[in-house]
């Protein structure tokens, strides 16, 4: 099991970002300030990708550290 998000993990959470932009943007205009609907389906998408190999504090390290690059 990982225990912090590999780059390869961290390009995923980039691109799903920009898929995604419409739940970021809940974010960022305050609606929804925790980001907590975009990490949600962010946490439901990536363990059906990763499976059982990623544990929801990394997907969720994964998403905070793309969430200060994007």
């Amino acid at each position: 099991m990982f225990s912090k998000p590999t780059s390869q993990l961290l390009g995923i959470a980039i691109g799903w970002m920009y898929r995604h932009r419409e739940l970021l943007s809940l974010g960022y205009s305050g609606k929804d300030p925790t980001f907590s609907q975009a990490k949600q389906v962010f946490l439901e998408e990536m363990r059906q990708q990763t499976g059982e190999n990623m544990t929801d504090e990394v997907l969720l390290e994964a998403f905070q550290e793309a969430l200060n690059r994007v």
